[in-house]
């Protein structure tokens, strides 16, 4: 990091550490800003700046999907690049019959603008609306990997590819995993939970514990159902005397089962405190695979894992499978 971040710009720096952890994978990284490759884009430039084409096809997919109980990502604006010159990244926007770039004293008429994108297309950065149909321009790919948000994300786009005949890839879902060293393994094995058991929240698996190595019953559940055919003998009597009692009896009985959960959640509280020590085992392997209660690929940063194995990335190479659409459970 010390040699990288001496580069001269952030995207110089980036490319040296990410050059370092997967160079020996074949990884290439390309100079997006590079005006040979925007030229190829000049086409969707001038749609977007002038004809809008992506806030529509974008709002209209976005809706789709939002009916199908999906949570959008993104929304399009009217224009949706950046315009670039000397450090300078700001939006443009349309004021008026002029197209202005953002906190600067920059403006274009149509056809000033129609000329820049001729002769300087390198200064047109695309937003999060167009960035992919700018990648897959440049690198066509015949899939795309990535987590359940970014499958939305890129889905949102699909009308977008489609009004520009590119090629749209394939989404794939990404690799999961979460790693576990050996003494957290151990302290696990030794409660004698399963792997799977892992994914439980910690009150479950406590409880699972619990219910598997303790002497009395804790559960309520046939106490339950006997309460539920009580409840069944008392209406069917009530029905010949007064029906209108029924609505009472059952009152009785949603009140005595609530009153029965909250005795049965203390009688388990009651069998934790004699299990203090295995509790908090199962809770400190929680905490670590699960940091506040969110996936560890969400709070570990992954160079807690790399700086202490230098073959981490390739471990994780050689370990997963694209096609396995499953959790990994690595153990380091």
């Amino acid at each position: 990091f010390k040699e990288a971040y001496s580069e001269k710009t952030l995207a110089d720096s980036a490319r040296n550490y990410v050059n370092h952890l997967f160079g020996s994978e074949g990884i290439v990284v390309v100079d997006a800003d590079h005006a040979q490759l925007k030229a190829l884009f000049q086409e969707v430039i001038e749609d977007d700046i002038f004809r809008h084409s992506a806030e529509n096809l974008v709002a209209g997919t976005s809706s789709d999907l939002a009916s199908l109980g999906y949570k959008t990502q993104v929304h399009a604006r009217q224009i949706n690049f950046f315009y670039l010159e000397d450090g300078l990244r700001e939006r443009i926007e349309k004021v008026d019959n002029h197209y202005t770039v953002l906190n600067t004293d920059i403006s274009f008429s149509e056809e000033e603008m129609k000329a820049c994108i001729k002769t300087h297309p390198e200064r047109f950065s695309p937003n999060v609306i167009l960035r992919p149909l700018y990648q897959e321009t440049i690198l066509p790919n015949l899939a795309y990997v990535g987590g359940p948000s970014e499958a939305v994300y890129w889905l949102q786009l699909k009308g977008v590819f489609e009004h520009f005949k590119a090629s749209f890839p394939l989404l794939m879902p990404r690799n999961f995993a979460l790693a576990i060293n050996k003494s957290e393994l151990q302290k696990w094995n030794k409660t004698g939970l399963t792997t799977g058991d892992i994914f439980l929240s910690a009150d479950d698996a406590i409880k699972k514990w619990i219910t598997q190595n303790t002497n009395h019953s804790l559960s309520y559940e046939e106490e339950l159902k006997g309460l539920l055919v009580l409840e069944e003998k008392l209406k069917e009597k009530s029905t010949y005397v007064d029906p209108t009692l029924t609505q009472h009896i059952e009152a009785l009985h949603a009140s005595f089962k609530n009153k029965i959960q909250k005795a049965e959640k203390k009688l388990i509280r009651a069998e934790k405190r004699k299990h203090e020590e295995r509790k908090a085992q199962i809770e400190s392997v929680k905490a670590v695979l699960f940091p506040n209660g969110s996936l560890q690929e969400r709070r570990d940063n992954f160079l807690n894992f790399y700086l202490e194995d230098p073959q981490f990335v390739q471990n994780l190479i050689r370990s997963f499978d694209a096609f396995r659409y499953e959790m990994y459970l690595l153990h380091l």
